[in-house]
């Protein structure tokens, strides 16, 4: 218990330093002292009930909401009346925005989260003595993973489809770092399904590419039909250049057993194609 008001203490001090109202850190005090005492709920009312002023108005709609609607364990699971902010957004005076007031509410929730893990790393201590190390290195292991994965998507954004940019632009680091044990091992399991959906993406264009542009090792060699027509067209190219020019186009083709059985001129086609074969290699020779 001693250890539980310890740390109470010190996140009243961070509410502190967050400026948030005195009014506001006594009706969380108060509502805290009665959910430890398990005290009835009935009878517990906020210390503000009755009174007139704007900001008590509201601070006991948040105390009551709090406490008797959503539930007083929920407020260190992160979920908050609405009501608190409009209650510190009262008492803090007409300048401060409902953004600001929106920011102080996160901030609070931040500070509540961080007091409840004080409280389990505590109570894991207490219960099973050496797993405290062992959850420490875990979260520690954990961060510096985070960290590692922020280097490298600020160097290199392409390893991750656009769409899944969103996992590191809607937190900064510094914001990543403060997130619960099990919510920044959802986002780690989702940014690594992430880099398996580029990877697999890569594959698939690559696969497409491949059998778009084969490759030349694997291309398979001219059928007959179109070696008479690089015939025409190198024995085309070679009858209009002149004699100090002519070129031996028997070189640029294949052997003449590859064509023995299925060439055109064998089997009695393709007569003027042939036809303009001999009558070139006769000019340049």
């Amino acid at each position: 218990m001693l250890s539980r008001e310890l740390f109470a203490q010190k996140l009243y001090d961070t509410r502190t330093n967050l400026h948030t109202p005195q009014q506001i850190i006594n009706a969380i005090k108060h509502g805290s002292h009665h959910w430890i005492k398990e005290t009835d709920p009935h009878q517990v009312k906020a210390l503000t009930r009755g009174s007139m002023l704007l900001g008590d108005i509201f601070l006991t709609v948040a105390f009551t909401e709090q406490y008797h609607s959503i539930g007083w364990h929920h407020l260190y699971l992160g979920y908050v009346s609405t009501s608190w902010e409009k209650a510190y957004q009262a008492y803090s005076g007409q300048s401060t925005t409902l953004e600001a007031a929106l920011r102080w509410s996160m901030a609070l929730v931040t500070s509540l989260w961080e007091y409840t893990r004080q409280i389990w790393l505590n109570r894991n201590l207490q219960k099973h003595g050496m797993e405290e190390e062992q959850a420490m290195q875990a979260i520690t292991k954990q961060k510096e993973k985070i960290i590692t994965l922020f280097d490298n998507f600020n160097n290199n954004q392409h390893m991750l489809l656009p769409r899944h940019h969103s996992l590191f632009n809607q937190h900064s680091l510094e914001e990543q770092l403060r997130q619960p044990f099990d919510d920044a091992t959802c986002w780690l399991r989702l940014v690594e399904e992430a880099i398996e959906t580029r990877t697999h993406h890569d594959d698939i264009l690559r696969t497409e590419a491949e059998n778009f542009f084969p490759r030349n090792d694997t291309t398979s060699p001219p059928s007959p039909s179109e070696t008479v027509s690089m015939v025409s067209t190198v024995s085309y190219y070679s009858s209009s250049l002149d004699s100090s020019e002519s070129i031996d186009v028997t070189n640029y083709l294949p052997s003449p057993t590859s064509l023995t059985s299925t060439s055109p001129c064998a089997s009695g086609g393709a007569t003027n194609t042939c036809s303009q074969r001999t009558t070139t290699n006769s000019n340049s020779s």
